[in-house]
């Protein structure tokens, strides 16, 4: 059952997916209950109801779950059943970094950052941030527990700083993810690996790499399309065929169907202003960078790779500053906002599996 819900979902077919997980979870299927769990809290092709996901996640970290463990400190992060509880969140990650080892260090180690529930030690956030890289380039299995966000938080971006040796060994990361996955998923890296190479001063490379993977994503057939035109636009900026104002033209006019799982419109200005930042920050204009994460931080229900690592580019550049706070100042972080990987999420569903 629990195969038969995945092997649905990738052909789209969500009422004949969701049934076959349902079933699973309420089988004790520890995967199941995990994957359920993440669908309803983020409400994706499934009615969302945090609540009732923290509940089967809760089931599925009880029996040491690792992902489920992950997912509900980044619940317990942002507040979603109601208030943030930095403790709990602790709790969590740490659990799961007890348990997983090293690769599981970078949501503790984002704790410890901000000081969010723990006394703030950037040392010691650092520490666990690299222990997390270094975990993954050892262990081939364990790549989507470092997601994006911990390489941004604790190497390429610390306090803004770019570190040609930093951002090396994220290059290498990404790439060795790259190999792994299927359908949407590598174009994600590989903007992200663009700007790494933009940074290392390789704008020839990061061309021929981001073009080859344009012609694999185009040679994928599943997918929204919607969404697939986005991912399209973005290749295009990064590669220079598409200028900044027609790709935040191209996600305004983007359609919001009534079955959406989150706003299309708003994920995709979320996660377009993203992109747009990040070569930015690449090329160090940083100026220009800041703006771009404050428009991403503007949309609400954002997921798609947006929030989380604008925000976390935009606490680095500010390091230092008394104006800093932890969390973000009323304004940057909207009240009631979701904002959860929901592409990376799917990612770690099917990896687990």
């Amino acid at each position: 059952m629990d195969f038969m819900s995945l092997t649905s979902r990738i052909l789209g077919d969500f009422e004949t997916a969701n049934s076959y997980l349902e079933k699973a979870a309420s089988a004790n299927n520890t995967q199941s209950m995990a994957t359920l769990g993440m669908l309803l809290v983020i409400g994706a092709d499934i009615p969302r109801d945090v609540n009732r996901g923290t509940q089967f996640l809760l089931a599925a970290a009880e029996k040491n779950h690792l992902d489920a463990q992950l997912e509900l400190g980044r619940i317990y992060r942002r507040g979603d059943l109601g208030q943030p509880n930095f403790a709990e969140a602790v709790r969590w990650f740490r659990r799961a970094y007890d348990s997983g080892g090293h690769v599981y260090g970078h949501e503790l180690g984002y704790m410890y950052e901000h000081g969010l529930g723990v006394e703030r030690d950037e040392k010691k956030a650092v520490d666990l941030y690299k222990a997390a890289l270094s975990g993954a380039l050892a262990e081939d299995s364990s790549f989507s527990e470092v997601p994006e966000a911990a390489i941004l938080s604790g190497l390429i971006v610390e306090k803004g700083n770019r570190n040609r040796n930093d951002l090396a060994i994220a290059l290498d990361l990404y790439e060795r993810v790259l190999g792994t996955m299927i359908g949407s998923t590598p174009v994600l890296w590989e903007l992200e690996a663009f700007v790494v190479r933009v940074a290392l001063g390789r704008k020839k490379e990061a061309n021929e790499k981001l073009e080859s993977h344009k012609r694999e994503f185009i040679a994928w057939p599943a997918g929204d399309p919607r969404d697939r035109l986005m991912f399209e636009s973005v290749i295009d900026f990064y590669l220079g065929t598409v200028d900044e104002k027609e790709l935040l033209a191209r996600a305004e006019s983007l359609e919001v169907k009534d079955n959406d799982y989150l706003n299309l419109r708003d994920a995709w200005l979320c996660t377009a202003n993203y992109y747009v930042g990040r070569l930015k920050f690449a090329k160090r204009d940083d100026l220009g960078a800041r703006r771009s994460f404050e428009k991403a931080l503007q949309f609400s229900r954002s997921g798609l790779w947006g929030y989380d690592n604008a925000l976390s580019i935009l606490r680095r550049m500010s390091a230092g500053s008394p104006k800093e706070t932890h969390p973000p100042p009323v304004g940057l972080e909207p009240k009631g906002t979701v904002h959860t990987f929901s592409t990376s999420s799917t990612f770690s569903i099917s990896r687990a599996r």
